[in-house]
């Protein structure tokens, strides 16, 4: 067994492994057998409800990319709530900075930035540059004001540069996902990439939290955005909670790697799971053992 297969984190007392930060299949392991059962007669229904919500989907998607913020705004956000199904509780009544500002949040699923619009309407998402590919959605996302980033220093430096521009520009916050990748949000928070935490303006931590009683997972170690879709599509409803805890700031002579470790043990602290020096490239070099074999899924 390699040596990444066995790395971990000690902090605070918690030992974590890579493979315990995400979910190890479709099916929820502590779900009862009749809530599987019952959900397995569910599912022929829940094809339908997605093919239903896709189409209607793709319609306000178009309504995302021809009309102008100030109306498509609350019109979008109010669409996307009903095709969806999507309820999301949290603690934001008003901007929690008055000044430029970044919100930097866990990341457990690939619709987190849905809930957080119905929280925050105006705001810049640093995005994984493959979903630019996507049809329609690569529109919808620049529309909704994403910075592509790729995993290389080059796409980094670029992407740090907009957002530097744009956070002297604009008040509106930037919201980013510092672990750059998914977990199941039950364990632990992997490592934050640093680059973000050098920016000198205030970061509120935000936690999320899904809540869907459904005996499915919205991700599993090495699913796909499309399959991720789907099933997020075809279940009934989906509960998020976001809180956004107080904002802060770098201390003086602090490195933006300390500060990216405290902004994620301040995350991790609220939602009483493991703050961890696990990579996102430790999560990559995962799925590729399991494509290969050489791991096994639980």
């Amino acid at each position: 067994m390699d040596s990444m297969h066995n790395s971990g984190a000690e902090r605070d007392g918690a030992e974590v492994q890579i493979e315990d930060l995400f979910n190890k299949g479709r099916v929820k392991s502590t779900s009862s057998t009749l809530a599987k059962v019952l959900f397995a007669f569910y599912v022929p229904f829940g094809v339908v409800l997605c093919a239903v919500r896709i189409f209607l989907f793709m319609f306000m998607c178009l309504f995302v990319i021809v009309l102008p913020r100030n109306i498509g705004d609350p019109v979008n956000t109010f669409l996307l709530r009903a095709i969806t199904g999507l309820i999301v509780k949290h603690n934001r009544d008003g901007p929690a900075v008055s000044g430029p500002h970044v919100i930097a949040c866990n990341h457990v699923s690939d619709f987190d930035t849905f809930a957080i619009w119905m929280t925050v309407y105006r705001y810049y998402v640093l995005t994984s540059a493959h979903l630019k590919a996507l049809p329609i959605l690569g529109a919808v996302y620049s529309k909704l004001g994403a910075i592509w980033v790729a995993p290389t220093p080059e796409s980094r430096a670029k992407a740090k540069d907009i957002m530097q521009e744009l956070l002297q520009s604009t008040s509106d916050p930037l919201v980013v996902f510092p672990e750059g990748g998914l977990t199941s949000g039950k364990t632990g928070i992997m490592m934050y990439h640093k680059f973000i935490f050098s920016l000198d303006v205030p970061v509120v931590p935000g936690a999320i939290r899904l809540l869907d009683p459904w005996p499915v997972e919205h991700d599993y170690i090495g699913s796909s955005w499309l399959k991720n879709f789907f099933w997020f599509m075809a279940v009934p409803f989906h509960v998020f909670e976001i809180v956004y805890l107080p904002p802060i700031m770098r201390n003086t002579n602090e490195l933006p790697e300390e500060f990216a470790e405290r902004c994620q043990g301040v995350t991790a602290a609220y939602l009483k799971i493991a703050p961890t020096k696990l990579s996102y490239s430790e999560k990559k070099a995962l799925v590729q053992r399991l494509k290969s074999g050489k791991s096994k899924s639980a």
